[in-house]
This record gives C-alpha cells, sequence and structure tokens, in this order.
C-alpha cells in the first residue's frame, strides 16, 4: 500500500467524476485492497484513500460503491482502526453514517489518554486533527454537539482540535457563537487563543459558508 499513500492527499483532485463511470484504477486498487487485504494497515489506508482522493485522477465523491464498502467496514472490519478510518472516510465524503462511528473512536482515543498532538494509529498516520475536521464535513447535530462538548471542557490540546473545527464550519449557526463566546473569559491561554481565532474565522467566512 505504499504508492497508494503516497498518492493521497487531502481532499484534492483534478474533476469530479460522472456518476456513471467506471471508477479510475486507483479507486479500485484501494476498494479491492479494503475488502481483501489481509493486513489491518493495508485495510486501513486503503479506507483512508477512499475518503481523501487521489492527486491524478477525477474525483468518484461519495459514489456508492465507495460508501457501500466503506459502511460495510465500518460494520464489519475486525479491526476497530480499519472501523474507525473507514467512518472518517465517510464523513469526508459527506456520509452521515460515518459520524457516530468516528465519535466513537475519538472518545476512546481520549478515554485511553493518548496524545491528541498525535497520530491516531502508528500503523496508519492520519493526524488525529484531521479526524475531528471530518465532522465539519457532514451536516447535522451530532457531529455539532460533539464539537461543542469537547470544546466545553477536557484535555486541552482535544478542546483546542474541536474549537477549531467549530471555527470552520456551521458558521451560521448563531448558537456555536455564542457558545464559543462563552468560553473567552477562560484563563488558559491556549482555549482563549483557539477561540478568538474561530469566531474570527466565523465571521469572515460567515456568507460563503453553507451552514
Amino acid at each position: 500500500m505504499t504508492a497508494l499513500a503516497l498518492a493521497i492527499v487531502l481532499l484534492s483532485s483534478p474533476n469530479a467524476l460522472a456518476a456513471d463511470a467506471p471508477l479510475p484504477g486507483p479507486y479500485q486498487q484501494a476498494l479491492h485492497a479494503l475488502q481483501t487485504d489481509p493486513v489491518a494497515a493495508g485495510r486501513a489506508q486503503a479506507a483512508v484513500a477512499l475518503g481523501q482522493g487521489f492527486t491524478t485522477v477525477p474525483r468518484p465523491g461519495a459514489d456508492p460503491r465507495i460508501v457501500g464498502a466503506l459502511s460495510e467496514s465500518v460494520r464489519r472490519d475486525p479491526d476497530p482502526t480499519v472501523r474507525a478510518l473507514a467512518a472518517y472516510a465517510l464523513c469526508l465524503l459527506g456520509d452521515a453514517r460515518g459520524v457516530p462511528p468516528l465519535i466513537d473512536a475519538l472518545r476512546s482515543h481520549t478515554a485511553a489518554g493518548k496524545d491528541a498532538q498525535e497520530y491516531f494509529d502508528d500503523r496508519v498516520r492520519v493526524p488525529l486533527s484531521y479526524l475531528y475536521r471530518a465532522l465539519g464535513f457532514v451536516d447535522g447535530p451530532v457531529a455539532r454537539d460533539f464539537l461543542l462538548s469537547v470544546a466545553g471542557a477536557g484535555d486541552r490540546e482535544v478542546r483546542v482540535l474541536a474549537i477549531g473545527t467549530l471555527g470552520e464550519y456551521w458558521t451560521k449557526d448563531a448558537a456555536i457563537d455564542a457558545r464559543l463566546e462563552a468560553l473567552l473569559p477562560e484563563r488558559d491561554p491556549a482555549i482563549k487563543a483557539a477561540v478568538t481565532w474561530a469566531l474570527d474565522e466565523r465571521r469572515r467566512n460567515r456568507t460563503a459558508a453553507p451552514r
């Protein structure tokens, strides 16, 4: 899967692919790896590739062949990292089925006391921050409310990740502005800086943001 890993860049590709077109070769290879690779790290890397995309071919987006395979991996793969990263990929594709399992994976990561600055899993080096940010790609209250709850209390670094994600998404939701403003009196300079940035970012993007 090394070549596959080198080929992907977060949400980058030339043009969108027509819905009825055959999947480009790299996506076919990634689908095959997701479903058949005997090594969990290979399946996890394939899931990431399907969500993040490739630099050299058009993006199929939320193609039913891709989201179906990812959803199946979330439900059935025996490895928790594969399940978590398949959920991450679903969120990147705007599929709400990825939200609850991704939230569960993030909660487990925090409960285990893992550093929020690290990769989610050393076998597949996706920064934990990417997983939080992926929740912003899915409209709806479940992802939003989880991020708000994390932003309000807990580990500082995890709070900063949640606050940053809230700064980028749901910018027309005034309730989020109010919740973030309520955090401004906090003494922790990292939290204050994150909240200040998030509120400024939300103001800048308000007219352009879809939600």
